[in-house]
């Protein structure tokens, strides 16, 4: 192991299981799943989409118009897309009508930033506008390793979570370990794994001390099983 540390946590049952259902949850659903993962020790659970053009045979959980409260320690999260999403769909944080009203609100909402290569100068402005804006924002390297490492390298947000996400199930834990080398300048890695190797790729990440790592609870999403995560974490 490398530098072995406990990571946060994000569940995204609901956002990627979604693909499996078209988003068609009950809202009680969502509730149950939220509670479970923040009883589990879940500290992000990611409930869908913020675009402008949603399928209107999608469930309303893959646009997320409206967040029901935060339970305290679990955040609620969304997808964004600097192409697909509107900049008027995050307000200031604290005059969100869909940010839970905390005392504190950036502590109970984040916001993951979807990026292909080829959009990665647009997601990497919205990043820091939503970042202006006040909220906990994550870059969603989607693909990874399509992506031109030496052009994110010059960006100077080293702050901001780069979230490496294996969309394909390409990875390998090599692959883990080299792009996260060549990423070494960011403060904070995290990573979403797809596939067969998706579980070992992982707990790779975890071994190299990344920040978060994702897991989801529906069966067939592809994502690592956030039950045998937790188990093997702990």
């Amino acid at each position: 192991m490398v530098n072995r540390r406990e990571p946060k946590i994000l569940d995204c049952t609901i956002r990627d299981g979604g693909h499996l259902n078209g988003w068609n949850f009950s809202d009680e659903f969502v509730a149950q799943a939220y509670a479970q993962a923040a009883k589990s020790g879940a500290d992000y659970f990611e409930t869908g989409y913020r675009y402008k053009n949603i399928d209107p045979n999608w469930g309303k959980w893959a646009r997320c118009d409206e967040l029901s409260a935060a339970i305290p320690g679990c955040k609620l999260t969304v997808m964004a897309h600097a192409l697909k999403s509107d900049p008027a769909d995050f307000p200031a944080v604290e005059s969100a009508s869909f940010a839970v009203r905390q005392r504190d609100a950036q502590t109970s909402f984040a916001v993951r930033v979807a990026a292909r290569a080829d959009v990665l100068p647009e997601a990497l402005e919205f990043c820091e506008n939503l970042d202006k804006k006040g909220y906990e924002v994550f870059l969603n390297l989607t693909e990874v390793l399509r992506h031109d490492l030496n052009f994110l390298n010059k960006w100077r947000r080293k702050d901001i979570p780069i979230c490496l996400a294996d969309s394909l199930g390409q990875m390998s834990p090599e692959d883990v370990e080299r792009v996260a080398r060549e990423l070494c300048g960011f403060e904070k890695l995290c990573f979403h794994g797809h596939g067969a190797r998706a579980l070992e790729n992982t707990l790779r990440a975890v071994e190299l001390g990344f920040y978060c790592v994702d897991g989801a609870a529906a069966a067939g999403a592809d994502n690592p099983d956030i039950t045998e995560l937790y188990r093997r974490l702990r």
